[in-house]
């Protein structure tokens, strides 16, 4: 976690900034941290060797944004989206790498989208890390 972005101690006026939900895979080798924040999130993924080096983060938002935007066929850009997270049901990872979660991307200047269903399929090759969309199913 010390690699990660976020700031998770700052509350300011007593009022919480983020809230973080996580997973891990059965065999904790994968980890994915969401962090939602009133004007942004972030999705981050990490993996674990054996040797328990570890590897990350590994920004996830940007391959689900574009997917979600894609779905809604939106006339609105997708610079003007942001994604919201949802903790319940909550997210699961697999030991192959299925990251599952459920979101919806909103804006003030456009119509909000369904809540989708989201599957993201994770990678580890060589020291790094890749992820592509499975399947987004509107709920």
């Amino acid at each position: 976690m010390a690699k990660s972005h976020g700031s998770y101690w700052d509350l300011g006026s007593k009022i919480a900034v983020a809230f973080v939900f996580t997973a891990w895979s059965l065999d904790s080798h994968l980890f994915i941290k969401v962090e939602q924040r009133a004007e942004s999130a972030s999705v981050e993924l990490f993996a674990f060797a054996e040797d328990d080096t570890a590897l990350g983060p590994f920004g996830l938002v940007h391959v689900i944004k574009s997917a979600v935007i894609a779905e809604m066929k939106s006339n609105t850009a997708a610079a003007d989206y942001g994604l919201v997270f949802s903790s319940h049901p909550a997210m699961t990872i697999d030991n192959q790498g299925l990251v599952c979660l459920w979101l919806q991307a909103v804006s003030q200047n456009g119509p909000d989208s369904p809540v989708y269903e989201t599957i993201i399929q994770v990678h580890g090759v060589a020291g790094s890390l890749s992820a592509k969309r499975q399947f987004n199913q509107a709920l």
